[in-house]
C-alpha cells in the first residue's frame, strides 16, 4: 500500500438520506439554456485535454462497504482536481461513477451501472448529467432496456435524481479531499 492510499470504511446509504442538497432544478416550463450546456460540453473537453496531455497527479483511496468493495481515483492538474472517479464492485451488481471538475465546481457527471443477476444477462444503465453553478440542466438516461432519453426538468424524475446525484457527488467530493476516518456516500 502506497503513503497515498488510506483504507476507510464506507456505508452505503440510500443517497437522500445523507445530505440534504436543494436541486436547483428548471423551473416548470423555463427553456433550457443551450449556451449553459454547450459551455459545460466545451469545459469538460478542455478538462479532458488538460488531463490528457499536462501534468498528472492521481491518488486511489480504496474503501470497503458491505456487500463489496471499491476505490476512488482523483486526478489532479494544474494545481486543482479536475476527476474523481468512484468504483464500487459487490455481490450481484457494479457500478462506476466519473465526476469532472472546472475551478473545483461540479461540472459533469457520468454514472454506469452493471447488475449480474442469478439467472440471465447482464443488464446495464447508464446516467449523464449536465451541471452550472450547482444546478442540474440536463440528465441523459439510458435504461437496462438500452432506450435513451432526456429526462425533461418537468419531468416527476427529474427533481429527486437531481438532489440525490448532486448529494452523491458532494459526499464522494468530501470522501476524496477529507483527512481521513470514514465517509458515507
Amino acid at each position: 500500500m502506497s503513503p497515498h492510499t488510506i483504507v476507510r470504511p464506507l456505508a452505503l446509504l440510500l443517497l437522500s438520506s445523507v445530505v440534504a442538497v436543494p436541486a436547483r432544478a428548471q423551473a416548470p416550463g423555463a427553456a433550457l439554456p443551450e449556451a449553459a450546456v454547450d459551455s459545460v460540453r466545451a469545459r469538460y473537453q478542455e478538462v479532458q485535454r488538460i488531463l490528457r496531455e499536462g501534468r498528472r497527479d492521481s491518488t486511489v483511496t480504496p474503501f470497503e462497504s458491505p456487500g463489496g468493495e471499491g476505490s476512488v481515483t482523483t486526478h489532479r492538474a494544474d494545481g486543482r482536481v479536475r476527476s474523481l472517479v468512484v468504483r464500487f464492485d459487490g455481490h450481484g451488481a457494479s457500478w462506476r461513477t466519473e465526476l469532472v471538475y472546472w475551478d473545483d465546481a461540479l461540472l459533469f457527471g457520468f454514472r454506469r451501472w452493471e447488475r449480474f443477476p442469478p439467472e440471465g444477462p447482464t443488464r446495464a444503465s447508464e446516467d449523464r448529467w449536465y451541471v452550472w453553478e450547482g444546478r442540474v440542466l440536463r440528465w441523459l438516461r439510458t435504461e437496462e432496456s438500452g432506450v435513451r432519453r432526456t429526462v425533461t426538468p418537468t419531468g416527476p424524475d427529474f427533481a429527486s435524481s437531481a438532489s440525490a446525484f448532486l448529494t452523491s457527488a458532494a459526499c464522494w467530493w468530501r470522501f476524496a479531499l477529507g483527512p481521513g476516518g470514514a465517509a458515507t456516500c
